[in-house]
């Protein structure tokens, strides 16, 4: 998210009249936010495997994980529009576009602070931590070799 943020802001500032490296910088924010997404949401879908059926945790683990992919689905779409601008500048349509996405990502954001709001206090592993949990699950890979 942190990526597509500062390419909104790279945006926003070409559009109100800042030089052209500005919109540049701004499209690379977005691919770097792409890759980082997709890298993410590949960890989502292993921790997402450790959910009991049936769970709260489960249920807004899944709510998280497609608003997060409709927020990546959609600066797919954006940084496509992109690619065929020689500057690979955002008009101020896509400047809002991104902006209205943000507001989707914070509410995946919120969700994802609900999973952790949930995690045990008493130490207990529990389905619900769910980056230890692919901690775990790469570590147990690595150390089965």
């Amino acid at each position: 998210m942190g990526l597509f943020v500062t390419g909104l802001i790279f945006d926003a500032f070409h559009v109100m009249g800042g030089p052209s490296l500005l919109a540049m910088a701004g499209y690379w924010q977005v691919v770097g936010g792409l890759v980082a997404a997709a890298i993410a949401g590949l960890a989502g879908v292993v921790d997402l495997l450790f959910l009991r059926q049936g769970t709260r945790a489960r249920r807004v683990a899944i709510a998280h994980g497609l608003i997060n992919g409709g927020v990546l689905a959609m600066f797919a779409v954006i940084w496509l529009v992109r690619v065929g601008d020689p500057l690979r500048a955002a008009g101020s349509g896509l400047v809002a576009v991104e902006l209205l996405v943000l507001v989707l990502g914070g509410v995946a954001a919120w969700l994802a602070g609900e999973l952790v709001e949930d995690a045990p206090a008493d130490g207990e592993v529990r389905p619900v931590t769910l980056r230890s949990r692919t901690v775990q699950a790469i570590g147990a890979l690595v150390s089965a070799r």
